[in-house]
């Protein structure tokens, strides 16, 4: 419950403020995330799933900071 609360509010963080809009984003990917998961796991071998895996957490952590810093970053220029 606590990992779906967190990543709720970094949607709405990018969304500014629209929850409709951010939940709704989440679903889609988290619905679509979990039927690649699904379809592709088969056809897969551990190191090709591992390297996917840290792949994504890569470019996910990547896109945190991006969500995270951008408004901090338009406060300080406007000061």
């Amino acid at each position: 419950m606590r990992v779906n609360c967190k990543n709720t509010t970094v949607f709405i963080l990018g969304h500014n403020g629209e929850q409709e809009a951010a939940f709704a984003q989440l679903k889609i990917w988290e619905s679509a995330g979990t039927s690649v998961a699904f379809f592709v796991s088969t056809h897969m071998d551990l190191a090709a799933k591992q390297f996917s895996l840290l792949s994504i957490l890569v470019v996910s952590t990547a896109a945190l900071l991006v969500v995270v810093l951008r408004p901090e970053r338009a406060n300080s220029l406007k000061a």
